[in-house]
Order: structure tokens, then C-alpha cells, then sequence
């Protein structure tokens, strides 16, 4: 007998232990890209929601008047560039949108509520009236995977 190679039996074994390996580090493998398109998709929604939240700030900061708001919507006045106007930020659930002035500012959203305070941390009510001078602004997107994320905002505007 020759005891300088190996069998037929132990190489097939090896091969088999072999495959079996390269199949869990490929598994592995697939689940880390998986991950990283996760990250990716949700990091998206972020970003979105953050791009929402800063035009909403900047809109609501140079309010000079508000001629009605409730939960879902908000009528308002401000001068942009020397220029009075009347604007609206809206939220429209068949859309699942939030809009200014009819315009989509962001889309995937699955909840909106507006909430206006007297104070900054006074309590929240549901409708304007002329004594509030805080504006809460709460939204839900749709990320990956189906993962919902809420975003929150308190605004006080400047010349109210």
C-alpha cells in the first residue's frame, strides 16, 4: 500500500467540508450586502425628512401672520425677498405627501401632524389661535424594509 497520497474517500471530504464552508462565508457574505442596502435606503429616508424639516424651518421662521391651521394644514403669510405673500403647507393623505403650495416637498409619508403652542413649552393644541406662537410639526416616512421613522420639529417664528 502506498501511504504517500491520499484516498479517494478523504479528498471527496475535504472537498465536501470545503463547499460547505464557502457556502456559509457566502451566506455571510449576502447578508452583509443586504445590510449595506438597508443602511443605504434608511440613511435616504433620513436625509429626505431632514431636507422636509429644514425648508418647513426656514417657511415657518419668517411668518409675519397665520390666517388658519389645523392638524393637517396651515395658512400663513411672510415675505420672502422683500415680497409678501400668502403660502400654504398641507398635508394630503391620499397623496401621502406633504405640499407647499401644492408643490410635493416629500413624499412615503405615512403620518403628519401639525400641533401650536403659546409658548415653547406650553400646551399643544390642535388648531390655531392668535395667541400661539410655536408650531410643532411632527411626520412619519416609509424607509427599507418597511421600517417607519418619525421626525419632529418645534418651530417659533420670528415676527409673530
Amino acid at each position: 500500500m502506498n501511504n504517500r497520497g491520499f484516498t479517494l474517500i478523504e479528498a471527496i471530504a475535504a472537498l465536501v467540508i470545503g463547499a460547505i464552508l464557502l457556502s456559509v462565508a457566502g451566506m455571510g457574505i449576502v447578508k452583509v450586502a443586504e445590510g449595506l442596502v438597508f443602511t443605504q435606503k434608511n440613511a435616504s429616508t433620513t436625509l429626505k425628512a431632514q431636507v422636509a424639516l429644514n425648508r418647513i424651518e426656514k417657511e415657518f421662521h419668517i411668518i409675519t401672520g397665520v390666517s388658519s391651521g389645523d392638524e393637517t394644514s396651515l395658512a400663513y403669510t411672510s415675505s420672502k425677498g422683500g415680497v409678501s405673500g400668502s403660502y400654504t403647507l398641507t398635508y394630503s393623505d391620499s397623496d401621502g405627501a406633504i405640499l407647499v403650495d401644492g408643490d410635493i416637498l416629500v413624499d412615503n409619508v405615512d403620518s403628519f401632524a401639525l400641533a401650536y403652542r403659546d409658548t415653547y413649552n406650553g400646551t399643544a393644541t390642535p388648531t390655531w389661535s392668535s395667541t400661539n406662537k410655536v408650531i410643532d410639526v411632527t411626520f412619519a416616512l416609509t424607509g427599507a424594509g418597511g421600517v417607519n421613522s418619525t421626525f419632529t420639529m418645534r418651530v417659533a417664528p420670528r415676527t409673530l
